[in-house]
């Protein structure tokens, strides 16, 4: 396929050079005839007896590249999905926590891929000071809603 249309670009740049230097009216008429012929033959003679095995090769090729660039950007947009929802979880409990008057400053959620093709809260680490029960119902609400053990809920204060 290369072959093809470097042999139709060296015919046009000669034909535009003939054109160019064919004398003024019959001779410019003439010229463009032969440079349509000699165009169309260059066209028909690929399309009469096109190279099957060269053609098969680029088509491999470019499939194969076109899976590589498919799986290597379906990668990416997993990540970017993954961090996307793991914001969102930590919005969610931070509202939870506004909801019951908690002061939190950070809530870091982790994400991890379930079977079921799903990007799904794992653990969370909160940053911030509540009251003993209201850390607890907090807990209990998180391990409910988003499916994330208490076990797997670390809770820091601001100092460390």
């Amino acid at each position: 396929m290369r072959e093809a249309i470097r042999m139709l670009c060296a015919l046009s740049l000669l034909c535009s050079v003939a054109h160019s230097l064919a004398p003024e009216e019959s001779g410019k008429r003439a010229i463009s005839f032969v440079c349509a012929v000699v165009m169309l033959a260059g066209c028909l003679s690929f399309l009469r007896s096109p190279d099957w095995e060269a053609y098969a090769l680029e088509l491999g090729q470019l499939r194969a590249r076109e899976e590589r660039y498919l799986r290597e950007n379906e990668e990416k947009l997993r990540s970017l999905d993954r961090r996307v929802i793991e914001a969102e979880y930590g919005a969610y409990i931070l509202d939870m926590a506004a909801e019951r008057d908690l002061a939190l400053k950070e809530v870091k959620v982790q994400a991890q891929w379930s079977m079921e093709g799903l990007w799904l809260p794992s653990s969370v680490e909160i940053t911030g000071e509540a009251a003993r029960e209201e850390r607890v119902m907090l807990e209990k609400r998180i391990e409910a809603e988003l499916g994330i053990p208490r076990d797997r809920q670390l809770w820091r204060t601001e100092d460390g």
